[in-house]
Formats: structure tokens, C-alpha cells, sequence
């Protein structure tokens, strides 16, 4: 018969097997994330400022400085996700297996909530506002981006997910500028098209497809431009506030989200003197942000 001092040997292996386990973890927005693991409370954000094109200069007078600020400052404070299965002792001992089963579970579940944080982060950025640099708040996806000079720019679309619609998105990225007014070099590399179940096919064909069904308004022609680029479709069912709604996101350094885990998931499992009770718990602390301003994404939010 199984001692104390077995149990807790083996919870200890299985904590083990269970971290390791979530460090293999591969998310389906890996490609168009970015992950900080800085242990810290808070993390402070603003825009970067950047030196744009090089100015003229003689070699001689001095070179023209360009004010650095703290425009579209964000603070991001984690937010805890927790989850905890109880066990009878008698139902431990009957059925061998349970507190592996539980322990899976338990994985599951943390890869799930991991897994929707970043689609939950999208879905709101029709709504969710942030300092402008201007005196205000703007949409994070919004058609009133104001740059340091007053003009304003858009990444907002309203367009259903068509060959037309993704070439306008990718256009808004190639003519994005940063802050202040300077070309941001987007739209280049690959790209992230973002889309729930229900548009996953028409993602694959407008993206994949050598021909479209109809003429392209910017070719006159059927021949499909999207093709030749570097397009990486995620589907993720859980898209789900609106199913129609779809995003393009750059990717690698480029991408403007960011996964920040300061303390990752872990498992601690217990057994109490009392009852013998099994306690399993889970539990990270994390936070999907978005930088502001945010260079690198368009979305549409259709009716």
C-alpha cells in the first residue's frame, strides 16, 4: 500500500513532467506574438520616437537633434488565471491512474487559457482605447490615429474577408507611419491573416490560390498578387465575439503583441492530513498587451 512519502515523491515527478510539458507547448499565435518573461509587477510602455530619414547637413554646423517623449504611455499589470481539482483519497486508490489523468487535465487547461488570451486581446481592440499623444484616447484599432504632426491615419476596415478587403489591409500597413510621421517599413515580410473558422477557406484561397474568380481591381487581371507573399493564416475558434471580424498582423520583431508571462504556469499538488483529500492546483500570472501605437496591425470589424 502507497505511504505518504510515496505520494509525495510522485506529485513531485508529475510537477516536474508537467512543467516540462508546458515548456513544449506551441501556441497557434507563436508566429505573430512576441513573449516576455520579465518577473516584474508592472511593466511601462510609450511610443518610440524614431530619427525617421537622415537629415541634410554640410559637415560642419550642428546635426539636428530629434526630441525624444514619452507619447502613448501604457502601464501593463499582470492578471492571474488560476484552477484547482479536488480528489478522495478512495477514488486515488481505486483508479491508479486518476491523479495523472487530473495532472493532464489540468495541462489542458492551461494551454487553453494561454491559447484564448491572445484572440480575447484581439477582439477587443475595436474598443479598447489608449493615450494618443494628443490629449485624448484612441480605439487601438481605430480610423483616427493622430501622428505628432495632426494628420491622422486609419487601421480599421468594416470590409467582410475578400481578395479586395485584404489588399486594402496590406496597403494600410505598406503606407503606415510611426508616431512621428515617419514610414514604418511594414508589410514587407510575412504576415498573419487572423480569422475564425467561418473564413478560414476564404483566408486559404484568397491567400494560396494563383487566380481569383474575379478581376483584381489592381491588376485588371486574375491573376492573384497575394499568392506570391508570405501569408501565414491562423484560425482560432476562439475568435468567437464576432466570427466575422478578421486581422492582419506582422510578425516576428515586427508584430506590436506581446505575451507577457512573468510567472508561468506551474502545478502543485497536495495531500491533506485531515482527509487525505488530493489538492491539485494550477495557476500563472500573465498579459496580452499591445503596443501603442499599433504599428503592425489592421483589423475589420464587420457588421
Amino acid at each position: 500500500m502507497a505511504t505518504g512519502s510515496l505520494y509525495s515523491d510522485r506529485f513531485q515527478s508529475l510537477s516536474q513532467e508537467w512543467s516540462q510539458a508546458m515548456s513544449q507547448f506551441v501556441p497557434t499565435w507563436q508566429n505573430f506574438c512576441r513573449i516576455d518573461t520579465t518577473k516584474s509587477a508592472s511593466l511601462t510602455r510609450w511610443a518610440d520616437k524614431t530619427p525617421g530619414v537622415l537629415a541634410t547637413w554640410d559637415g560642419d554646423a550642428a546635426i539636428a537633434d530629434v526630441a525624444m517623449g514619452d507619447s502613448h504611455a501604457q502601464t501593463i499589470t499582470p492578471d492571474g488565471k488560476a484552477r484547482k481539482v479536488t480528489i478522495r483519497q478512495f477514488d486515488a486508490r481505486m483508479d491508479a491512474g486518476l491523479v495523472d489523468r487530473r495532472a493532464a487535465d489540468l495541462l489542458a487547461a492551461a494551454e487553453r487559457t494561454l491559447e484564448s488570451m491572445v484572440y480575447a486581446k484581439l477582439e477587443t481592440t475595436f474598443t479598447d482605447s489608449f493615450d494618443n499623444g494628443a490629449g485624448s484616447t484612441t480605439e487601438v484599432i481605430s480610423d483616427g490615429h493622430t501622428l505628432a504632426d495632426s494628420s491622422a491615419q486609419s487601421n480599421l476596415l468594416t470590409a467582410a474577408l475578400s481578395a479586395s478587403s485584404l489588399a486594402t489591409a496590406r496597403e494600410y500597413l505598406r503606407n503606415w507611419k510611426n508616431h512621428n510621421g515617419d514610414f514604418a517599413g511594414l508589410g514587407q515580410g510575412s504576415l498573419a491573416l487572423v480569422v475564425a473558422p467561418k473564413n478560414e477557406d476564404v483566408a486559404k484561397q484568397i491567400t494560396q490560390s494563383p487566380t481569383l474568380r474575379e478581376a483584381s481591381a489592381g491588376t485588371g487581371a486574375n491573376i492573384n498578387p497575394q499568392a506570391d507573399r508570405a501569408w501565414q493564416v491562423v484560425c482560432s475558434p476562439y475568435l468567437s465575439a464576432d466570427d466575422d471580424d478578421w486581422f492582419v498582423v506582422e510578425t516576428g520583431a515586427l508584430t506590436p503583441i506581446t505575451v507577457w508571462i512573468p510567472s508561468p504556469p506551474a502545478l502543485i499538488i497536495e495531500e491533506h492530513a485531515s482527509n487525505q483529500n488530493i489538492e491539485m492546483s494550477v495557476a500563472f500570472f500573465g498579459q496580452v498587451f499591445i503596443d501603442t501605437p499599433p504599428n503592425g496591425l489592421v483589423g475589420s470589424n464587420v457588421a
